[in-house]
C-alpha cells in the first residue's frame, strides 16, 4: 500500500480530467486528499473526489461555471469552508473542494481526523497525480487496519469525529486503536453540543453498515451512546421478569445483534419475500431507523417497572406507551424527518402488540385490520418483533418457543407480500356513492359503515359486490 496501483492512478486521473481539462492554467495549488486516496490505496473506487486548494471558493465557482455544474456550500467540517460541485449530466460525479487549512498541505493533513484520511497527492497542471504525501503515517495504518487519531486534539476539535471513528471501523472492518478509544471516551460528553443533523447523518451512516453490532457494543462500553441517546441509560442493570435471561439493556443489545443477523440473511428468514423486504428497507433510511428503533424499543420500561409484593414478579405494564415521549425526544434531538420519527414511534408502540397478533387465537379479521392500519410499515415492526423475540430466553420463554414465534413473524411478513398486500389494495366493493344512493348522508356513520364493509371485504366475508351492497343496505337501515 506504499503507492497507488497504475490502474487506480489511471482511474483517478481520468475522473479528474473530466473536470480539470479546461483549467490547466488554474492558478491554484491543488491536492487530491482524504477518503478517495484511502479507498484507491485499498483498491476501491470512492464515490466523491475530495480536493484541497488555497482558493477553494473562487476555484469551485470557476469549475461550476465552466461545466454548468451545481455549486453547493457544504458544512463537511465546521472549521473550514468547503464547497461541492456536482455534474448535471452525471450526478454521481462530485467534487468536494475544501479550503487549505494552514500554510502547507502537511499542516492541513495534520489537522484532520484519522491517519488513514490524512493523505494527499498533488494534482499537477497537466492533471497527473504527484507522489502521496503522508505526514501521519496513514499508509502504515491502512496496512495494520487500524483507525488512529492524527493528534491528541483530533477528537476534541470536532467531537463528531468520535462517531466517525466507529463508522469507519464498521465500513472498513478496522479496529480503533486504544489511545483513540481513550480519547473518544474522554470527549464523548461533548457530542451533546453538536447539532442533531450532524449526529443523525453520522449515526445513520454507521447503522446502515451491514455489520455494526461490535461498534455499538464498544460505543456502549465507553458511554458514547449516552451523549445522544440518554434514554438508554436507565436500562442498564434494570432487572426483568422470567421471560428474560438478561437485564433490559443487555436484552436490547442482544435484540440489536439479532436484528443485524436477520438483515444479513433475509433470504434465510423470508425466502421468496427477501428482495421485497430489502427494497423496502433500502428506501428512506428505513434500515437505519429499524436498528435505531430496536435500540430504543424498551426505553419505556424504567418508568413502568413494578414488582408484585406477593409473588415477586416483575412487570412493565404499559411500557410501550411510556416509551413514546423518550422516543419522540430522541427523534427531535436527532432532527429525524417526520417519516423517520413516525417509524421509530411505530416500533416502540407496536413491537409487543405485533407479537400478540401472531398468536393462534387471534382472529384473521383482527390481524388484517392491523395490517390495513399500517400497510407496508407493518414489515419494519415485525422485523423488530423478530429481533426482540429472539432476545428472550428466560425460564418462561424457552428458546424453541421463541424460535417458533420469530418464525411466525417471518411468515406474517411473507403473508403480507404474497397475499395481504393485494387484498388491502383491491378496489372497494362498495363506495361512498353507493351509500348516498341508499339514502345515507356523509358523516360519522357514513365512515363507520365504509370501514365495516372494507374490513368484511378484506376478511373474505363478502364474495362479490351484490353481497357487499346487501350488507350496506342492512347497515344503512340500522342507521336511518
Amino acid at each position: 500500500m506504499d503507492s497507488l496501483s497504475p490502474a487506480m492512478t489511471l482511474m483517478l486521473e481520468s475522473r479528474l480530467a473530466l473536470w480539470l481539462d479546461k483549467a490547466a492554467d488554474r492558478g491554484v495549488c491543488l491536492f487530491l486528499v482524504g477518503g478517495c486516496l484511502r479507498d484507491a490505496l485499498m483498491g476501491k473506487k470512492g464515490k466523491d473526489l475530495d480536493l484541497v486548494c488555497d482558493k477553494a471558493l473562487e476555484f469551485s465557482q470557476q469549475l461550476a461555471k465552466m461545466h454548468n455544474a451545481a455549486w453547493i456550500p457544504m458544512e463537511k467540517d465546521p472549521t473550514l469552508p468547503s464547497y461541492r460541485v456536482v455534474s448535471r449530466e452525471n450526478p454521481h460525479e462530485i467534487l468536494d473542494i475544501a479550503q487549505l487549512h494552514g500554510t502547507s498541505i502537511s499542516d492541513d493533513l495534520l489537522r484532520r481526523d484519522f491517519s488513514i484520511n490524512a493523505l494527499a497527492a498533488k494534482v499537477e497542471p497537466s492533471g497527473r497525480l504527484g507522489r502521496i504525501i503522508d505526514p501521519a503515517c496513514g499508509r502504515a495504518d491502512l496496512e495494520k487496519k487500524i483507525i488512529r487519531q492524527v493528534g491528541p486534539n483530533s477528537l476534541a476539535d470536532d467531537p463528531l469525529r468520535i462517531l466517525r471513528a466507529f463508522r469507519f471501523a464498521a465500513q472498513l472492518g478496522f479496529e480503533i486503536e486504544q489511545q483513540t478509544l481513550n480519547s473518544a471516551a474522554s470527549f464523548a460528553p461533548d457530542i451533546s453540543n453538536i447539532s442533531g443533523e450532524r449526529i443523525r447523518t453520522e449515526l445513520f451512516l454507521l447503522l446502515n453498515c451491514k455489520k455494526n453490532h461490535a461498534q455499538v457494543r464498544l460505543m456502549d462500553k465507553f458511554k458514547i451512546l449516552d451523549a445522544f441517546l440518554p434514554a438508554i441509560i436507565p436500562l442498564r442493570g434494570l432487572a426483568q421478569n422470567t421471560y428474560h435471561h438478561l437485564d433490559a439493556w443487555e436484552h436490547t443489545l442482544c435484540a440489536f445483534l439479532n436484528c443485524e443477523e436477520i438483515l444479513l440473511d433475509l433470504k434465510a428468514h423470508l425466502a421468496d419475500c427477501a428482495l421485497q423486504t430489502e427494497d423496502y428497507l433500502n428506501q428512506a433510511n428505513r434500515r437505519a431507523v429499524l436498528k435505531l428503533g430496536v435500540l430504543l424499543h424498551d426505553v419505556g420500561k424504567p418508568a413502568t417497572f413494578s414488582i408484585d409484593p406477593a409473588s415477586g414478579r416483575i412487570s412493565f405494564w404499559g411500557h410501550e406507551q411510556a416509551g413514546i415521549l423518550p422516543v419522540q425526544q430522541a427523534a427531535q434531538r436527532l432532527k429525524l424527518s417526520n417519516m423517520e420519527e413516525k417509524l421509530l414511534l411505530l416500533i416502540a408502540e407496536e413491537h409487543l402488540h405485533a407479537q400478540v397478533l401472531l398468536g393462534q387465537k387471534v382472529k384473521e379479521k383482527t390481524r388484517l385490520k392491523w395490517f390495513a392500519k399500517y400497510g407496508q410499515d407493518a414489515v419494519i415492526v415485525l422485523l423488530a418483533a423478530m429481533a426482540d423475540t429472539l432476545a428472550k430466553a428466560g425460564p418462561a420463554a424457552p428458546g424453541d418457543i421463541q424460535q417458533e414465534k420469530a418464525k411466525a413473524a417471518a411468515n406474517a411478513i411473507r403473508d403480507f407480500y404474497n397475499r395481504i398486500q393485494a387484498v388491502l389494495s383491491a378496489p372497494p366493493l362498495v363506495t361512498g356513492r353507493d351509500l348516498k344512493d341508499l339514502g345515507l348522508t356523509p358523516g360519522p356513520d357514513f365512515a363507520r359503515i365504509l370501514n365495516a364493509l372494507r374490513e368484511a371485504q378484506n376478511a373474505g366475508e363478502l364474495a362479490d359486490r351484490p353481497a357487499a351492497l346487501k350488507m350496506a343496505q342492512q347497515l344503512t337501515g340500522e342507521r336511518l
